[in-house]
């Protein structure tokens, strides 16, 4: 892509369950949090050329120590 997106694809099927529960808790916690989180722009269903749920997020830029929250 030749756009500043960062895609999260799942590979198993636990993963399917993890990946839409972060896609529906991101935009809620945006307001909360002292950082800027990446909030699901799209959300890709299941098809026959991919078999599995993936997202895409907005690159936020370079993650380092600096601006990452260590919990």
């Amino acid at each position: 892509m030749n756009d500043p997106y960062v895609l999260r694809f799942s590979h198993r099927a636990i993963a399917v369950d993890l990946l839409k529960t972060e896609n529906r808790v991101l935009p809620q916690l945006v307001p909360y949090l002292p950082a800027e989180i990446p909030e699901p722009i799209f959300i890709g269903k299941p098809s026959h050329v991919y078999s599995w749920l993936f997202a895409g997020y907005p690159d936020i830029g370079n993650m380092n120590e600096s601006n990452t929250i260590k919990i």
